[in-house]
């Protein structure tokens, strides 16, 4: 009797996840420029999935700025965080960029939600010269990911293993 409960209780908790959107992962990525010329001016968007129930967030993403020189992050029409931040110098805001670390750094939003496949920010910039790595490399030791629970209003830590950290990489080629 007391496995049949288990087992009932169990799958509750997993239909209950499942319903509710959290069973797949929370996945950050981008795609890759068309042109990938040294001197070409370029911007990257910084695309979602399974981004529901937001709560809370911390991603460092390391920029190769040999292949990439950062001249600004762009934010998008739709903008469930409310970022708004013109100088991505300031430590103030909700990204900055500092020795090729841009920090992405949010906690006042819960319950927002996006679309999969929609743009969190947009990074602009100029490719480096030719050989260099175009990379954007997350640091999963610095990756924090909430979510709100929309029956509750719980927070719940995700797993760094289980947030999507899919970017582009290419080799800058030599122009013309």
């Amino acid at each position: 009797m007391v496995y049949i409960i288990s087992l009932f209780l169990l799958t509750y908790l997993v239909l209950h996840w499942c319903v509710n959107g959290h069973a797949q992962f929370v996945r950050f990525y981008s795609e890759c420029p068309a042109v990938t010329e040294s001197g070409t001016d370029v911007c990257i968007p910084i695309l979602v999935e399974n981004f529901k129930d937001y709560e809370s967030s911390y991603l460092e993403l390391n920029i190769n700025e040999l292949a990439f020189t950062l001249k600004e992050v762009r934010i998008p029409a739709k903008n469930p965080l409310d970022l708004a931040c013109m100088n991505i110098l300031n430590d103030e805001c909700s990204l900055s960029f500092r020795s090729g670390v841009l920090r992405f750094l949010d906690s006042d939003h819960p319950g927002a939600s996006f679309n999969d496949g929609d743009t969190l920010f947009i990074l602009c910039g100029t490719l480096g010269q030719p050989g260099n790595i175009f990379s954007i490399n997350p640091d999963r030791f610095n990756t924090t990911f909430s979510l709100q629970d929309p029956l509750t209003g719980n927070s719940t830590q995700v797993n760094p293993d289980s947030i999507g950290l899919d970017f582009c990489s290419f080799m800058v080629k030599p122009n013309g």
